[in-house]
């Protein structure tokens, strides 16, 4: 930077010398040649002032290089020990309240958002279409869309819920106690796919009122502390077409489920009742929210009288994996709702199977204490959004009854208006071919010479045009 001044400044002295003989002539040129003189010791002083200050700080770099580079050694250690040993601390600690699966578990995720970062640069960078298409393929109904048949191996399920109450408490009707709970493996439950996988039986975890929930292992999570829960409950307040509804309306749980961050129909079916969803949840402070993207699909068995409906985990290209956001890929759902008398009519009992991998692996003790608070405050939750759910719907049928009165009402009004005044008008011509124009004027259309003929003088003149004419 200090060459440059000088340079520039060389530059000034020289154009300021070529003005002043284009000015002034050779009058000026020797206070000129002395001016440009001066300026030229001072460029060459301070050159070699900043030459020497360069030149002094090689030669000091020069001979310190040795305690320079230890220094610089010296200050990355201390660096670098300090994480190390706060990371091992965290590990240390991690380890001892959770165990070492939350520790494998921590660093596997750790890594895959890495490589996911690492993707999402690289394809940024790339600006390559085939690159992206290769890691995001387009969704496709045809190979995406759930099963007709997958839905209805689940028209019996609260069959099966039946008689697992049977095996878990003995009776349906009578509660059992806490160390009454058994683990039920169903081998004599009507449903086949329950007996998939009679080693891992199905245990009690919730009870309150009508409200039952059981859990059991999932086969590749083993001692990681995710269960499968499946919930069975009853309501006699609201129908089953207003409880469907609750699930598949996006916007109006937006209004109810205040951890639904970002809650969006990415594609429809209409055909199929299927769509494409992409859900972000809200999680605690401290950790990153998780954002769902998954297919959903319904159906209504009217042999059976019943409503099915499932979510499995996709992925779709308009909800790419986003920074700051722990993409779930491991989440589905069934949801089975049988009315007690009509699908119209409050009154149903319901079964939810459930499972979902946040990625993070949390102590036992808090996972069931977060699992037993959390399911009943969001089925109450759901519970009370699909009241709120009926009683807007039937004041907007109520709305729209009285609109629809009252537009019947003024289209009855609007008739009754118009047939008046087409009889009115149907008078008025009778009247006037049964009495005889007042003047010659009304007779023949206006006229100003026999406008003022009286009605005596007006008959005697169309009689006599009658006998005329005969």
């Amino acid at each position: 930077m200090n060459c440059g001044r000088l340079y520039g400044q060389l530059l000034i002295g020289h154009r300021g010398f070529v003005q002043g003989l284009a000015i002034h002539g050779q009058c000026r040129v020797p206070n000129l040649l002395r001016e440009c003189a001066i300026q030229t010791r001072l460029l060459r002083t301070d050159f070699r002032r900043h030459e020497s200050l360069f030149t002094r700080l090689r030669r000091g770099f020069l001979q310190h290089t040795a305690g320079v580079t230890r220094a610089c050694a010296r200050q990355v250690e201390y660096v670098m020990a300090l994480r190390i040993h706060r990371t091992q601390q965290a590990g240390v600690f991690y380890f001892q309240l959770c165990g070492g699966a939350f520790l494998r578990e921590l660093i596997s995720r750790l890594l895959s958002r890495f490589l996911i970062r690492v993707r999402a640069s690289l394809l940024s960078r790339s600006q390559n279409f085939l690159m992206s298409a290769s890691v995001m393929p387009i969704f496709c109904w045809k190979e995406e869309r759930i099963p007709s048949e997958y839905l209805l191996r689940y028209s019996n399920e609260l069959e099966a819920v039946e008689c697992l109450k049977k095996h878990t408490c003995g009776s349906s009707l009578t509660p059992c106690k806490p160390s009454e709970r058994k683990k039920a493996p169903l081998l004599s439950c009507p449903s086949h796919f329950h007996d998939d996988r009679p080693e891992d039986p199905w245990e009690l975890f919730i009870q309150q009122g009508t409200l039952l929930v059981w859990r059991r292992e999932v086969p590749n999570h083993r001692g990681e502390g995710l269960y499968e829960y499946k919930v069975y409950g009853t309501y006699d307040d609201i129908t089953a077409v207003d409880f469907l509804k609750v699930h598949i309306d996006t916007e109006f749980r937006r209004e109810w489920d205040s951890s639904a961050v970002v809650l969006d129909v990415l594609e429809r079916d209409p055909q199929s009742n299927s769509e494409v969803v992409y859900w972000e949840m809200q999680w605690p402070r401290m950790m990153s929210n998780r954002d769902y993207v998954y297919k959903r699909r319904y159906i209504i068995d009217e042999e059976q009288n019943v409503i099915v409906f499932v979510n499995q985990n996709t992925e779709h290209q308009s909800a790419p994996v986003k920074s700051g956001k722990q993409r779930v890929t491991e989440y589905w759902s069934i949801i089975v709702i049988k009315p007690l008398s009509d699908l119209e009519k409050p009154g149903l009992e319901f079964s939810m199977t459930y499972f979902d991998n946040p990625g993070l692996v949390f102590p036992s003790a808090f996972a069931s204490w977060a699992t037993a608070t959390g399911f009943p405050d969001y089925l109450s939750k759901l519970h009370l959004a699909t009241v709120k759910f009926a009683e807007r719907r039937m004041k907007e049928e109520e709305e729209a009854a009285k609109a629809k009165k009252a537009a019947e009402a003024a289209e009855a009004a609007e008739k009754e208006e118009k047939r008046r005044k087409d009889e009115e008008e149907q008078k008025k011509i009778s009247d006037s071919q049964q009495q005889p124009p007042e003047t010659w004027e009304a007779f023949f259309g206006g006229g100003p010479v026999l406008s003022n003929v009286p009605n005596e003088r007006l008959n005697y003149l169309l009689n006599k045009l009658k006998l005329l004419g005969t």
